[in-house]
């Protein structure tokens, strides 16, 4: 599986709109798509963290330390991989798909839910909300963006 980016993050959140509009269970303005998925993928954005952003993350707080790094017994390239190598193991028990979560799954799964059913963007849905977590768990554990055209 290749590295994890913003580019994968909006596919995800493509691929669980298009999954929820195409099985029927939601329905909004088509001419509203392009805001119903950029409103997903900044929700997205809120609780998941992908491989380029994990390694952002790592490469900021060490570009933060740099005065003290550069006192040390240690070059910046060994204290960033030390930092990605934390991040990675502080959310490793929420890595799925090649995402970070920043929550458990069942708690992003429910707030994606809730935004669906709550923002005016959507304006009908016809799952129920069981269905519709269903559908997204199932959508976030089986995404892989090299299947997805």
């Amino acid at each position: 599986m290749n590295p994890t980016n913003e580019h994968s993050l909006r596919t995800l959140g493509k691929v669980i709109l298009g999954r929820l509009e195409n099985d029927g269970h939601i329905e909004f303005n088509p001419a509203k798509r392009n805001d119903v998925r950029e409103v997903l993928y900044g929700k997205l954005n809120q609780y998941m963290l992908t491989e380029a952003g994990l390694s952002a993350m790592a490469r900021d707080e060490v570009s933060s330390q740099a005065e003290n790094i550069s006192v040390s017994d240690i070059t910046e390239t060994d204290a960033f991989k030390i930092r990605r190598k934390n991040l990675k193991s502080q959310y490793e028990d929420n890595h799925i798909a090649g995402f970070y979560l920043k929550c458990s799954l069942k708690e992003l799964v429910e707030k994606l839910g809730n935004f669906l059913l709550e923002t005016p963007l959507v304006e009908e849905v016809f799952a129920d909300d069981a269905t519709l977590r269903k559908l997204i768990l199932e959508t976030i554990s089986k995404f892989d963006e090299s299947k997805v055209s």
